[in-house]
């Protein structure tokens, strides 16, 4: 994750292949408000690049792990975030979620599940 942050090249990837672990280490610091200090340190210094970063760790571990993340939003609303990833995540239960964000009261919610609906290959 610090690799991550740091920019170092392939360290998304090698994040997204260490599986489940990573995964669950990704979402648990992405919604902790405690933070290991170095990590801390590179939001700091990242500032606004900082979401972005964190977009990208979550993005690829829930793209590696699809069963897991599915599992993991069952029974939350999903954000803008998890909309865009779902166009991207290969498992078929993304596809009642994005129908459902459709009629959602927010047009960049709809916005979002529309566009990765036609990424899955399932528009309307």
């Amino acid at each position: 994750m610090i690799a991550h942050f740091e920019g170092r090249r392939g360290a998304g990837a090698r994040l997204a292949a260490l599986g489940p672990v990573a995964f669950d280490r990704v979402f648990a610091l992405y919604h902790s408000t405690e933070l290991p200090p170095r990590l801390q340190e590179l939001i700091s210094q990242l500032r606004r690049e900082s979401i972005d970063v964190w977009a990208e760790a979550v993005g690829r571990v829930a793209v590696a792990n699809p069963g897991k993340y599915l599992d993991w939003l069952t029974g939350r609303e999903p954000t803008t975030l998890d909309l865009v990833l779902l166009g991207h995540v290969d498992d078929p239960r993304a596809t009642a979620i994005l129908r459902a964000a459709l009629s959602h009261s927010e047009w960049l919610h709809r916005h979002h599940a529309e566009e990765a609906l036609v990424r899955r290959g399932e528009n309307r």
